[in-house]
């Protein structure tokens, strides 16, 4: 029997004729970015079995070729919206074979190879966009491992990016391995050979290779404080007077800022309310603060305790006596009328931050997320509504984005790097924020416009009062469109609720504290939740393969298991305050694993690695013991004048040049030791298992790597078979 290799040779020599020169550029439409990738741990060299003449004439007669033109529409339909790409599993190994006008073949065949096991799960035809261009990748009769289609793609750009990518290889340039959120290590920078493209050119040949050659590239600069993680309070205190677009009742009458500003509180929430009408925006903004003081509240049949710190608006106690009135207007609660709390909110702005990193996620958009991180002014224990330190407590804007993603990401990496004062830092970055935050700006399935908001995500500690002073994340979303919308609390995103099996401080303490106003902490009550005993374990052990395939980012988590059963959250704890970083999903049987310790997972270590994704990807592990996140914020609150904090998690502890190293041992980094623009990892141990040894994370240095990869024009035609697997936090 002909080896695979064998029979793609003879039919190419069949189909291909002998042409000494072809034009190194190929007709193209555009070749934009569809996903990112990150780079992958070390896989397997290039296999000898590619493309053969069942992939090149499928190719041929089944691509569908479809170019949507650059940046051709502002808005997309919610379904567009999502990534209209399938989850594929990381490819193994790329061909190209150059067009052969002689056998009238005027496009480039593209072939993927993906491992064995995964591609068994394909279907035969796969409809996608690359670089713009809607295909269908057609399986090979010969090699169900392998798919192909025909694409327009730049060889000038391709070459160019490989020549390129040789002369960093030769300076020894050393680029960074990320498996998902995984720093893996430095290896030295793959290319192809040059010279094999120029060949393949003049002779129609295929160009083989492995992705690893077209990742970790710098053709792009890419400056996270600049691009990525905005916090400087050049920006986040716009000092423009009237025209900022900031405002901070805490800096005083003269640089206040502008009530009315693009990145203000007030702006923000005018338009996802999608209202001009002052007693309807205050009666929403009334609605979503009064679910923290809502006695009654149940989301998936938990109940979803009050916040004893909240207090009433105008009241004596907690945090919403300190929230400004408007005594002009009256706002309906459950429990009376009363005056509307003024949408000049007690907030100031910590970041902007690009979320591109989050393209074609599961449940995601394929072009990430914009995200405005609000601290809260007033405190509950402050006294007034400057309190300083600030209160503990965020809420978060998270959109959608609706430009084409090589759009996007070119928008971000043309901002200026040098200098945050420059007359056209600012502009431009509005620019890029009102395509997303301007009201309607996103369309739904039926054409009609809709906000782009995903959801306003809220974390804090300030609202907890003595003895359960314990973090709490909760979620909104926009239930139903009109004019104004209406925000409702809902679930949260891949997270069980914490009355199942949850694990670590401050269940792991000596002396655990007691449920908090009923709720069962830890499961250390007499009877087990509902689902049962090991309903965590259970549901990690049932879908441990796809738990390690993903990385943890799949299968989402439902609203029932087992059947019928509740399970996701209605609302996130995340530990107690002074308890540290001490909260992961563990899975441990109540009432007879004494401190939580004791973890049931199948298999020696698949199971334990399925327990770290799993845990990873839900909001309390992420911002607790799983990343070493102490304060249990990634983005903290900062005061009047001074940049927010980040933590170790997003700016790691030890750099590429073996700066910013901590003086403790592992996962001990205090945060801020990296820098944004020269971040780099931190060390953190597995916290259910110390035998597991250590974990690196640098999310920063990985979304600077993503953005580069976006970016670079060469590999715009491969980023959907190389997109990161990395959950949505």
């Amino acid at each position: 029997m002909k080896s695979h290799k064998q029979v793609w040779i003879v039919a190419l020599c069949l189909m291909s004729a002998s042409v000494l020169t072809i034009s190194l550029r190929t007709p193209a439409k555009g070749v934009l970015a569809a996903h990112h990738s990150v780079p992958r741990e070390a896989i397997a060299g290039p296999a000898n079995h590619v493309l053969d003449a069942s992939m090149r004439a499928a190719a041929i007669s089944r691509a569908m070729l479809l170019d949507d033109g650059l940046g051709s529409a502002s808005r997309v339909s919610a379904t567009s919206m999502r990534d209209s790409n399938p989850a594929l599993p990381d490819a193994e190994e790329f061909t190209l074979v150059p067009p052969n006008p002689a056998q009238k073949i005027y496009q480039t065949t593209l072939a993927v190879r993906f491992p064995e096991s995964a591609a068994q799960t394909l279907a035969s035809q796969i409809p996608m966009t690359l670089a713009n261009q809607h295909v269908v990748l057609q399986r090979s009769a010969d090699d169900p491992s392998a798919f192909s289609t025909q694409v327009d793609f730049d060889w000038t750009v391709f070459l160019k990016q490989q020549q390129h990518r040789q002369q960093l290889a030769n300076q020894g340039k050393m680029v960074p391995v990320y498996q998902g959120r995984d720093f893996i290590r430095m290896e030295k920078m793959q290319f192809i050979d040059p010279e094999k493209i120029e060949g393949a050119l003049q002779t129609h040949q295929p160009v083989q290779f492995s992705p690893r050659e077209l990742m970790a590239g710098d053709d792009v600069a890419v400056v996270p404080s600049h691009q990525l993680m905005i916090i400087d309070p050049a920006v986040v205190e716009d000092p423009e007077g009237a025209a900022s677009r900031t405002y901070d009742a805490c800096l005083g009458v003269q640089n206040q800022g502008n009530p009315n500003g693009a990145w203000t509180f007030k702006t923000l929430w005018t338009a996802v309310m999608n209202t001009s009408d002052t007693q309807a925006l205050e009666q929403a903004l009334d609605d979503f603060l009064f679910n923290f003081q809502n006695t009654d509240l149940t989301i998936n049949n938990f109940q979803v305790i009050a916040r004893a710190g909240t207090g009433t608006l105008g009241g004596s106690t907690g945090l919403l006596q300190f929230w400004p009135l408007d005594n002009s207007r009256q706002c309906t609660e459950p429990n009376g009328q009363t005056s509307c709390p003024s949408l000049l909110a007690p907030v100031r702005l910590n970041a902007i931050v690009n979320r591109i990193d989050l393209a074609g996620q599961p449940g995601e958009t394929s072009n990430g997320e914009l995200r405005f991180v609000f601290g809260v002014t007033a405190s509950a224990e402050g006294g007034h509504a400057c309190a300083n330190p600030p209160a503990l407590f965020n809420i978060i804007f998270e959109y959608h984005v609706p430009a084409s993603i090589s759009n996007w990401a070119s928008q971000w990496t043309s901002l200026p790097t040098t200098d945050f004062s420059t007359t056209d830092y600012l502009p431009k970055l509005q620019l890029i924020t009102n395509q997303v935050v301007t009201g309607n700006e996103c369309t739904d399935s039926q054409g009609d416009s809709i906000s782009c908001l995903a959801h306003i995500r809220t974390n804090e500690i300030d609202l907890a009062e003595e003895p359960n002073l314990i973090w709490e994340q909760r979620e909104f979303y926009i239930s139903s469109y009109g004019s104004p919308n209406t925000l409702t609390e809902t679930t949260m995103s891949q997270t069980p609720s914490n009355t199942f099996n949850f694990g670590g401080a401050p269940c792991n303490l000596p002396s655990p504290p007691p449920p908090i106003n009923g709720l069962p902490l830890c499961n250390l009550n007499s009877s087990p939740p509902a689902g049962g005993p090991n309903t965590v374990a259970s549901w990690v052990n049932a879908n441990q393969s796809e738990l390690i395939t993903s990385m943890g980012t799949l299968p989402p988590v439902i609203n029932d298991f087992p059947s019928n059963q509740p399970f996701q959250a209605g609302s996130a704890l995340n530990g107690f305050l002074n308890t540290g970083a001490g909260t992961y999903w563990n899975g441990c049987t109540p009432g007879t694993d004494t401190n939580c310790e004791v973890t049931i997972f199948n298999g020696p270590n698949g199971g334990w690695e399925a327990r770290r994704f799993f845990s990873l990807n839900t909001c309390n592990g992420c911002h607790g013991a799983e990343t070493n996140t102490a304060g249990f914020q990634q983005v903290v609150n900062r005061s009047p004048g001074h940049a927010s904090g980040l933590s170790s998690f997003l700016l790691g502890c030890i750099n590429s040049s073996g700066g910013c190293a901590t003086t403790g041992g592992p996962g001990d980094c205090t945060r801020g030791q990296c820098t944004l623009d020269d971040p780099g990892q931190e060390s953190v141990p597995d916290p259910a298992n110390s035998q597991n040894g250590s974990h690196d994370y640098g999310d920063i240095a990985r979304r600077q790597l993503n953005l580069q990869n976006l970016a670079s024009p060469g590999n715009q035609l491969f980023l959907p078979f190389l997109r990161p697997k990395i959950g949505v936090h």
